[in-house]
């Protein structure tokens, strides 16, 4: 791992002061900062960011580029917006992402993230001699995800099978070559509210123990 210099932060819930999601993140952040006060946090709220439209102008602007032709100035406008948000996730050492589930999945915002900065020779390079988890760009870098959910998919509960957030999260990051992914997630928000404050430290603890290893690590790495 690189030294610890910056950190962005990529908060997925709508529900702010009441998010589960967010209150362990504030919490990690918040030690990561005490250990090491000069680490920089870009905190991307993905309400409050405008992300731009992957439309057929947006798609135009790709494959132009792709097929080796001149884009418009319309076209190169457009592409420099998505590559724009590919530099300010290219350019942190740790990615933190907070995230409820909806639907079994993600936010469409957090979705939406995700597709625009998925993009050939940026983040991941197409081969055909390897399987998709070598395809990624963005090496070097570590990510800490931190769920909240209303029910539970964990494993042994026998509905595994029905987490479409935490998979499509592991395998989005390592796609794009993040390799070093550390999920912590809180369950049964809305359906055991009676032992939420024990989940919620449990998870706590545990982003507690990973803040450490990370900034041990950060260090170990800058004295090298």
């Amino acid at each position: 791992m690189k030294p610890l210099n910056k950190i962005i932060y990529i908060e997925a819930s709508p529900r702010k002061e009441r998010s589960h999601s967010i209150a362990l993140a504030t919490q990690f952040l918040a030690g990561i900062q005490t250990a090491n006060p000069d680490v920089e946090i870009d905190r991307m709220d993905l309400w409050a960011t405008d992300l731009p439209a992957f439309n057929g102008a947006l798609i135009d602007a790709k494959y132009a580029l792709l097929n080796g032709e001149d884009p418009t100035s319309d076209q190169a406008r457009a592409w420099k917006s998505v590559t724009q948000v590919i530099d300010r996730i290219a350019d942190a050492d740790l990615i933190v992402i907070s995230t409820p589930m909806w639907n079994f999945g993600v936010p469409y915002v957090l979705k939406h993230l995700i597709d625009i900065i998925a993009q050939p020779g940026y983040t991941y390079q197409p081969r055909a001699d390897a399987p998709y988890e070598n395809w990624g760009l963005l090496s070097g870098k570590s990510a800490v995800v931190i769920t909240a959910r209303g029910g539970t998919v964990a494993p042994g509960s026998g509905v595994e099978d029905w987490d479409f957030q935490a998979r499509y999260l592991d395998y989005a990051l390592k796609f794009v070559g993040v390799q070093d992914v550390t999920q912590v997630a809180v369950e049964l928000t809305a359906v055991d509210k009676d032992n939420l404050p024990d989940r919620q430290a449990a998870a706590a603890q545990t982003l507690s123990e990973v803040a450490a290893q990370l900034t041990n690590k950060s260090a170990a790495s800058a004295a090298a």
